[in-house]
């Protein structure tokens, strides 16, 4: 399920309850509870995030990459801060 279906579901909820009131809440956010407890679910953010962390772990602190430095240098001129 893409990120975006869960929050949509999630603020669809909290604006329910904050529009309807007591009924808007548990009809809104029961249906969602609902609806992402049923619904298919990807383990891929998990794998990634912990292959990440893994990787950090086994590397330390790195350098950051030239092209992200001359971007960062390049948005402080443009800001002003340099």
């Amino acid at each position: 399920m893409p990120i975006q279906e869960p929050c949509r579901f999630a603020i669809n909820a909290w604006e329910a309850q904050e529009r309807f009131g007591q009924s808007g809440r548990r009809a809104g956010i029961g249906a969602s509870v609902v609806y992402l407890a049923c619904a298919p679910k990807s383990n891929a953010v998990y794998m990634a995030y912990n292959a990440a962390m893994s990787d950090a772990r086994q590397s330390g602190s790195l350098g950051v990459a030239g092209a992200f430095k001359k971007c960062a240098d390049q948005a402080d001129e443009i800001a002003g801060l340099r």
